[in-house]
């Protein structure tokens, strides 16, 4: 989930030039915002499991007060967890709203037009 926001984030800030003109930007800035917290969310998410298990090593020799922070952290990484997965959500909905909306402002690619040359130009001649 966190590898998918943060993609997310970067591909939708170099999405806009695509587009012709951009209606609501509110929303994308929405999505913006979500994803953020997804990615924030992630990130305490795995540092809370690196102080959890980093606990065992600081607190072997005192169970008890070993077992009280263990519990302490996992509230904490549970709510990173909950603030990851929600964010994750909203933005990917917010997102997809965005690209409903201005599904119609996309610039197409403009086709190259190439001359077909009849002369009968040599090989040797184009080279020089």
């Amino acid at each position: 989930m966190l590898a998918l926001s943060a993609a997310l984030f970067a591909f939708t800030t170099s999405f806009p030039p695509a587009l012709m003109r951009i209606d609501y930007p509110m929303i994308l800035a929405c999505s913006w915002v979500a994803l953020a917290i997804s990615t924030i969310g992630g990130l305490l998410n795995l540092y809370g499991w690196e102080k959890f298990y980093i606990s065992y090593r600081d607190y072997h020799r005192d169970y008890g007060c070993g077992k009280a922070y263990r519990k302490w952290i996992t509230r904490g990484r549970r709510v990173a967890h909950f603030a990851q997965m929600l964010g994750l959500i909203v933005g990917i909905s917010v997102l997809a709203a965005f690209v409903f909306v201005n599904r119609t402002n996309v610039k197409l690619a403009e086709a190259k037009e190439t001359k077909s040359t009849t002369d009968n130009v040599s090989v040797v001649e184009v080279l020089k």
